[in-house]
């Protein structure tokens, strides 16, 4: 009986070896293969181990459902760096790290955190980015230790986003969806210039195909009504996550708050009934103390919000079948659309959405 059990364990030892060597080797095949498509800079772990001093917790940045985030400084060039940690708890592990190289290896825009590199040790796996020394603009947005942003660098944040975005939808050689747009997700260089990062959960297809239908994936808030019933995530509901994400840097609070009650909960709910009211300017910041709406000299523009309505005659059942909010600017001497005048308007599975005249003002 003994005897049995002791091969029942040796089986079992076994088979995890197995499972093991597989998903090393999984790790092998795919960064083998990034490395002649892609060609990103891999470092060793030595290096990285020596430039976060061992991954002490004071070199931390944060931590998410992907792993950990160190601050470090490479000791052959003396550069800032941030090293992800992919998580070992994290099933998506692999797919994640694979999925983020494939995302960003070749990205190369001033609004998107530049990947520099890679490691591959054993099952350890990290990626090296860019450092950026303001962090995530949700700490600014929602941390009382950090100085409150002005409107008008909260504007220039909200610009920055949307160039990195329109590079991602439309100017790279394939379509790249983020699925993952938030405060959070939008870090910050020296000066406060926003730049789209975290990649784990980004998707890529070919110009003129369609996506194909996936996991529903994201962040409750940013998630477009469709996403449920198609399952496909598409530059359209990337452009759904960036309406969420145009109040939460307006309204200075989540998009979806379970402390909160009745239409409070849901910020678009929020604002929409605030609109209807005319107390608009309510739900705005009130760490900007009036100055979201700054009126100009005549040369700039007069900021106002603009809320998309349904489309006449289409039923809607409760708030968030509206559209999305988006920033209106009147009065301007010269202005471009958020897609450089380039018209953005989506009408999909029934929900009529627009983010049309989400201008950057040009004064």
């Amino acid at each position: 009986m003994a005897a049995a059990g002791l091969v029942r364990v040796r089986a079992a030892g076994g088979c995890y070896c197995c499972m093991v060597s597989e998903e090393e080797e999984q790790v092998r095949r795919a960064t083998g293969r990034l490395e002649q498509e892609y060609g990103p800079h891999r470092f060793s772990y030595k290096e990285l181990f020596r430039a976060t001093k061992g991954f002490k917790d004071k070199t931390l940045l944060g931590s998410g459902g992907f792993g950990r985030v160190y601050q470090g400084v490479l000791p052959s060039t003396n550069v800032e760096v941030a090293v992800k940690r992919v998580s070992h708890e994290s099933r998506q592990g692999i797919k994640e790290f694979v999925a983020e190289i494939v995302s960003i290896g070749q990205l190369r825009h001033r609004n998107v955190v530049q990947l520099l590199g890679y490691c591959r040790r054993k099952g350890e796996l990290l990626l090296v980015y860019d450092y950026m020394p303001n962090g995530s603009l949700d700490s600014f947005l929602y941390h009382e230790t950090r100085p409150a942003l002005s409107w008008a660098q909260r504007f220039r944040i909200i610009k920055g986003v949307a160039a990195g975005l329109l590079y991602l939808h439309q100017d790279w050689e394939q379509i790249v969806v983020h699925r993952d747009i938030k405060a959070s997700n939008v870090l910050l260089d020296s000066e406060l210039n926003g730049r789209l990062g975290d990649f784990g959960l980004a998707r890529l297809y070919d110009h003129g195909t369609d996506a194909h239908t996936t996991h529903i994936m994201g962040t409750m808030g940013y998630l477009a009504p469709e996403l449920a019933k198609t399952g496909k995530a598409t530059t359209k509901t990337d452009v759904f996550a960036f309406g969420a994400f145009l109040l939460e840097v307006a309204c200075g609070r989540r998009p979806v708050d379970p402390s909160a009650e009745g239409q409070q909960v849901l910020l678009l709910d929020c604002v929409l009934e605030n609109w209807k009211r005319g107390t608009l300017l309510a739900t705005g910041d009130p760490r900007l103390a009036g100055d979201i709406f700054p009126v100009g000299d005549g040369d700039c523009a007069q900021a106002r919000f603009v809320v998309f309505a349904p489309e006449s005659g289409r039923e809607t059942d409760n708030a968030t079948s509206y559209a999305l909010l988006g920033w209106g600017f009147s009065n301007a001497r010269s202005s471009t659309g958020l897609y450089e005048n380039r018209h953005f308007v989506t009408d999909t599975e029934g929900w009529f959405r627009r983010l049309y005249d989400v201008v950057l003002v040009v004064s």
